[in-house]
């Protein structure tokens, strides 16, 4: 009753102000306002962060609203809030609740906004399932005609397993068990909607031996098991509607389908080419049966057809060379309606039994001989009683020929070859002349100054010969000198271009000559001398002295300039202004400079009760509000920890809430102009 009175009481002072602006209500605005939250993840868990946005439907025209957030503070905590310029933070003019954040507003001016008005920052505090929800009530367009309330959630799930604990929601929407070869298919709707390829599972469909369709599936999209050749059995949910076309199509390992009475349609060439399937049932709920349904089944012997069915389409049987009885309850059709082409002629090899008598007609059976390159093909019609006939020919399809190049080698014509790819006919064409051999030059065996060398000639083609180098005669050495060093001899050697050598003319080593560097000690880093050879670089360190420390001064040491790690300084930040009115109010903010101790905590005080105070931040800042006439010290302390008193500093306010500054503030707060300040 109490929320009534305040909508009623906010909408009549907003009719009253618009009452001395008609042109605000020149028209109004004919679009439906909606409401949303929408979580940016589905899945979290304790520590996780989620952005939860409040949305509005794009340019909504609105005068007042209340708008509540309502959310299980057990399980999630409010980091951060960020709004539309339109709506902003500090207009959730009510104080945060134990789970609920609170917005309500009423202009003079409608506004026009839309899309995300706010979003609201959660850090997940444990694992489960958990929802932020909205209300929307007391809303009004800008006729001020009221809105009926609406009421949207956003759920956040915790999935264990691929399940979420607390709802049961699947994370998954089919899951593969190699061990067994079981695909189980979760959800609702069709299965389309699994997969944009409609086959999510197709890396698995060799392995795939049973499949488990859960309840809540209406449609067995079309190929969703096709040439699944391991698959054995389906189990088909009492959802499902629709059988689409090709789904167990070349499921040659296929032999258990249970088809529920809630299936209608069966779509075309479903089963074609099961060859393990041997008989099949159909549910009185079905009332089609699509063409090329069964075509190609081998191992079909009994089919058993429902009166429902009234519709069988074009070659439903064709070639199911097993099938010896078909048990059809449908009177009124003539059996060769059951399977015919488009020439009206059975294609059906099996007995057709009714409830009654069907007329008696050849049951043809047809032999396809299809064309070839350079003979025409044709379909024979047989019937059990000897009767047979020839027609649908078709053109003879020509020679398809598939040509293979051999290039020209060294010694031997290059040619084509054209072979045709149906009936293998074949011939030769396009010869090209031998290119003659093109030969590498390559030293295989060096001439020495005593023996004679190699030179090796040898063809891309693998053709090769060889040629006689004479040898070199005398040595011709190259002396290469090694200088001595600190510590190893020097030596002179000389090398021939055939491989002998030897040493000679060596020197003795020269000895180290090193040069002391010293590095005196600070405050922090030891002081040593380092010793380095200045001919060859071998170093050493010696004479090690300690550390000097450091000299902290106001927060940092006179010697090196480290800052103090336990130096600090805290104080209020002055206020932008100290003179409040009525109503309005300002946030007071504490600072600290330098590194407080860990685990500080601040508190507030004041010397009287002229400001409405609301601590803020963890205690970090101080939201007032001006109530009665008169200054107010505001005193901020940090205490340790423990509870100790660190520090303490303080700033004076003015509230200018006389008489008439009240009843300013008052109906300043009923039109929402009231103000709060950051100092």
């Amino acid at each position: 009753m109490k929320k009534t009175k305040k909508f009623l009481s906010i909408l009549l002072a907003t009719i009253l102000i618009l009452s001395l602006f008609p042109a605000t209500l020149a028209h109004a605005s004919d679009n439906k306002i909606t409401f949303s939250a929408e979580a940016d993840k589905v899945d979290a868990k304790a520590g996780d962060i989620v952005n939860v946005d409040i949305c509005m439907s794009e340019n909504s025209v609105v005068a007042a609203l209340t708008l509540v957030v309502n959310y299980d503070n057990t399980a999630l905590k409010i980091v951060d809030v960020k709004s539309k310029e339109a709506f902003g933070y500090e207009e959730f003019n009510t104080a945060y609740g134990e789970n609920q954040l609170a917005y309500l507003t009423a202009s003079a001016n409608p506004k026009t906004v839309g899309g995300t008005l706010f979003t609201i920052q959660f850090e997940v505090l444990k694992d489960g399932c958990t929802e932020v929800s909205l209300s929307v009530d007391e809303l009004a367009d800008v006729d001020l005609q009221p809105i009926p309330s609406a009421t949207q959630s956003a759920k956040i799930h915790n999935f264990v397993d691929g399940t979420c604990a607390g709802c049961g929601e699947k994370s998954v929407k089919w899951k593969f068990d190699e061990e067994t070869g079981t695909l189980t298919i979760y959800g609702t709707g069709s299965m389309e909607d699994y997969d944009s390829n409609n086959r999510p599972w197709e890396s698995y469909k060799d392995d795939i031996q049973n499949v488990v369709i859960e309840n809540g599936v209406t449609t067995i999209s079309n190929f969703a098991f096709a040439e699944c050749s391991a698959l054995k059995s389906v189990t088909i949910p009492d959802s499902v509607i629709i059988i689409g076309n090709y789904v167990f199509t070349y499921c040659e390992s296929l032999t258990s389908v249970t088809i529920p009475d809630s299936v209608i349609a069966i779509g075309q060439y479903a089963f074609a080419l099961c060859d393990s399937l041997t008989s099949i049932t159909i549910p009185d709920s079905v009332t089609s049966i699509s063409s090329g349904v069964f075509c190609y089944c081998s191992s079909l012997t009994s089919v058993t057809i429902p009166e429902s069915v009234t519709l069988i389409g074009y070659y439903a049987f064709y070639d199911c060379t097993s099938l010896t009885d078909v048990y059809y309850s449908n009177t009124e059709e003539k059996w060769y309606d059951i399977s015919i082409d488009s020439d009206n002629d059975p294609l059906l090899n099996a007995r057709i039994h009714y409830n009654s008598t069907g007329a008696d007609t050849h049951p043809f059976n047809p032999v396809i001989t299809p064309p070839t390159c350079t003979d025409q093909g044709f379909t024979t019609y047989t019937c059990a009683c000897g009767y047979s006939y020839v027609e649908d020919y078709a053109d003879a399809t020509g020679h398809n020929y598939n040509s293979v190049v051999t290039p020209p080698t060294c010694t031997e014509t290059g040619y084509t070859t054209y072979t045709c790819t149906v009936c293998g006919d074949t011939y030769v064409d396009d010869e090209t002349q031998a290119t003659g051999h093109s030969y590498k030059e390559e030293i295989t065996t060096p001439a020495t100054h005593t023996e004679n060398g190699v030179m090796t000639y040898t063809c891309h083609c693998g053709d090769t010969y060889t040629e006689i180098i004479n040898a070199t005669g005398d040595h011709y050495y190259v002396l290469t000198v090694t200088e001595p060093t600190c510590t190893e001899g020097g030596y002179t050697t000389y090398t021939c271009a055939c491989g002998d050598t030897y040493v000679d003319d060596e020197t003795p080593a020269i000895g180290h000559d090193y040069d002391a560097v010293v590095t005196e000690p600070t405050c922090t880093e030891t002081g040593y001398t380092t010793y380095t050879c200045t001919v060859c670089g071998d170093t050493f360190v010696d004479n090690e002295t300690p550390a000097n420390g450091h000299s902290f001064s106001n927060g940092n040491c006179t010697v090196c300039g480290e800052t103090d790690p336990d130096y600090y300084v805290f104080s209020v930040k002055a206020p932008s202004r100290t003179k409040i009115r009525n109503k309005d109010g300002i946030i007071l903010h504490t600072e600290i400079t330098g590194n407080a101790p860990a685990g500080s905590y601040v508190e507030w005080t004041s010397n009287n009760n002229n400001f409405g105070k609301t601590v803020m931040n963890d205690g970090d800042s101080l939201r007032v509000i001006a109530n009665n006439k008169g200054n107010t010290t505001f005193t901020a302390t940090l205490y340790d920890a423990n509870g100790n008193e660190l520090a303490t500093d303080s700033v004076e306010l003015y509230s200018d809430s006389g008489f008439f500054q009240k009843i300013g503030g008052f109906f300043r707060s009923l039109f929402g102009t009231t103000k709060i300040y950051e100092n």
